[in-house]
């Protein structure tokens, strides 16, 4: 099997439940005193872990990390994902780095399954002399390069590395995706603006309060949740699930903010794709097709 050395901050792993005789997963931020006594580890790999407590002045939330000389396997989700410091270091700057949405998981599922049976993939069709030899992607530091962005998770983590940079650099970044891939929630009337100039992304990521307490009907007897931002209360976004997936892991967010941890609301982001836009009663609602959500692990909103 083999080893990769990128990696990056976990909101959560598994640790071995001697009881159940079964690996668990926990959050990093739940993580508590008794469970750092035993020994946890990425959940997508198996690969070691360590607990880290985030630094308090910079309102980072706890996180895992690799242990000290364990790499993640290759493949591994969190393996594969590198941080601004890795990107630096292989290409030499930041200045050229473009941000892009790649097509959700079960879009891309669709995509496959629509294609012909007895069809070949572009892969199937080469000899194997070039499968032998795959070409060596070499980045050219003079020319924008491009980091997708595939989950909320990779939003929120995107954020924070961003954040940690020189203030110049971080400003850089910032206008880099925000409005382009990403709208936060005080930004709810650019995305409409950009809607209507044609610049709106087919995914793209957004986030906003969810009053899980209140719209406790929503998601069973609607078929979607409501969002709501800050700044502007005369817009509105409407989730609507993109599949049943997506639905049943709504109400099971909802039943935990609410029931578990005795909150009302939760700021989460979500990965979409625009519906339609409509207006009543004075309020605008953007409707939206749901694809991923998340809250934010690794720092305050």
């Amino acid at each position: 099997m083999v080893e990769v050395l990128q990696g990056r901050e976990m909101p959560d792993a598994k640790f071995w439940d001697e009881k159940d005789q079964v690996y668990k997963t926990v959050l990093a931020v739940d993580f508590t005193p008794e469970l750092r006594k035993i020994k946890t580890v990425c959940k997508y790999c198996a690969r070691s872990v360590i607990f880290v407590q985030g630094n308090k002045k910079e309102d980072s939330k706890p996180f895992f990390r690799r242990a000290p000389g364990v790499y993640h396997v290759e493949g591994c989700s969190y393996g594969q994902k590198k941080t601004l410091k890795d990107e630096l270091r292989e290409v030499g700057t930041l200045e050229g780095l473009l941000y892009g949405v790649k097509p959700p998981l079960t879009v891309q599922r669709r995509k496959g399954a629509s294609n012909q049976e007895g069809e070949k993939s572009p892969s199937e069709e080469r000899p194997r002399s070039m499968e032998k030899q795959p070409r060596q992607q070499v980045l050219n530091k003079d020319k924008p390069h491009q980091r997708n962005l595939f989950g909320v998770d990779d939003l929120f983590h995107e954020l924070k590395d961003i954040r940690s940079q020189e203030p110049a650099l971080m400003k850089k970044l910032y206008e880099r995706i925000i409005g382009n891939v990403y709208y936060p929630y005080k930004e709810y009337s650019l995305l409409l603006d950009h809607f209507r100039t044609g610049k709106l992304r087919k995914y793209f990521y957004t986030a906003g309060i969810f009053k899980a307490k209140q719209e406790y009907d929503m998601i069973k007897d609607k078929g979607y949740i409501l969002l709501y931002g800050k700044g502007n209360e005369l817009i509105k976004l409407r989730l609507h699930p993109a599949e049943l997936k997506v639905m049943t892991q709504l109400k099971r967010f909802r039943y935990k903010v609410v029931i578990k941890e005795k909150k009302r609301t939760e700021f989460i982001g979500v990965l979409v794709q625009l519906r339609q836009i409509i207006k009543e009663e004075g309020v605008t609602y953007i409707d939206l097709e749901l694809y991923d959500f998340s809250i934010n692990h690794y720092m305050n909103s």
